[in-house]
């Protein structure tokens, strides 16, 4: 006999593989939808990343803006990641995983999983050039669905993850 064991993989630390999201049928360098199946993902699972060793890099943006935690859903800009790098006295270097604080486990400390959800600060569409741009390798933050949310159109459902993804190929 075996055992069996299933929960959701959005329950704690994860990394979202190239095969998570996508747009138009199509996820990252073209691959259609219907590479993921029940049975997983063919092409861009997460089993094929590697190992990963780099530079990681925290930018606290709650301290920057002055607060141990954000009551609403702060969107984080590229215009915060450079301030909190700047006072952190860092350059960020191609390559470097960029893990940015919001104070959102805040929540979670005071028992409220609902609260750690929604609303949620995290990054914005205004930092998607910014991460590009500094030629990050990955991008994490302390949040259940990393970037903020509710999203800042409400007509389009995870931009920053599209892009990322689907796009940049940034995990």
């Amino acid at each position: 006999s075996d055992d069996k064991v299933e929960m959701g993989v959005q329950a704690a630390t994860h990394w979202d593989a190239l095969a998570h999201v996508g747009y138009e049928g199509v996820m990252y360098n073209g691959v259609p939808f219907d590479a993921v199946t029940e049975a997983g993902a063919s092409k861009l699972g997460v089993e094929n990343f590697g190992p990963i060793v780099t530079r990681g890099v925290l930018l606290d943006i709650a301290r920057l803006k002055g607060v141990d935690y954000f009551d609403d859903n702060y969107a984080v800009t590229g215009d915060d990641l450079d301030e909190a790098a700047t006072k952190a006295g860092v350059t960020i270097e191609s390559g470097d995983i960029v893990l940015v604080r919001t104070g959102q486990m805040h929540w979670l400390r005071e028992g409220d999983k609902m609260r750690f959800s929604d609303p949620s600060p995290g990054m914005s569409t205004k930092s998607i050039e910014w991460l590009h741009d500094h030629e990050v390798a990955a991008v994490a933050t302390d949040t259940l669905v990393f970037e903020v949310w509710p999203c800042e159109d409400p007509a389009v459902l995870l931009p920053v993850h599209m892009l990322h993804l689907r796009d940049l190929g940034l995990v």
